[in-house]
């Protein structure tokens, strides 16, 4: 059996926020959960994706993922819920 750790919103935001303060800057950390979660679909049987992105940091993540998976040979197609509306989800459209 699997079991999964369930945190608050709270809980997340202190993990985060620890996180960071091991990293040169938060975009790492986007960075790297965009890997994560890419290399994660690209071990499944797909090899397309519709990804839809909102304005924040979570939207950041997301174009990430979008980039990283076309980089691996996916059809990806991404639905933004807005322009981005923080520093590193802006970064992450540019290199997405």
């Amino acid at each position: 059996m699997t079991r999964i750790a369930v945190v608050t919103a709270e809980g997340a935001k202190y993990l985060d926020a620890r996180t960071i303060e091991t990293l040169p800057d938060s975009y790492t950390l986007m960075r790297r959960a965009g890997v994560a979660a890419a290399e994660w679909l690209h071990a499944r049987d797909e090899r397309s994706a519709a990804v839809y992105v909102g304005p924040g940091n979570n939207g950041g993540d997301g174009w990430l993922i979008a980039g990283f998976l076309r980089d691996m040979g996916w059809n990806v197609t991404v639905h933004a819920a807005g322009e981005p509306r923080t520093a590193d989800a802006s970064r992450a459209r540019s290199d997405a």
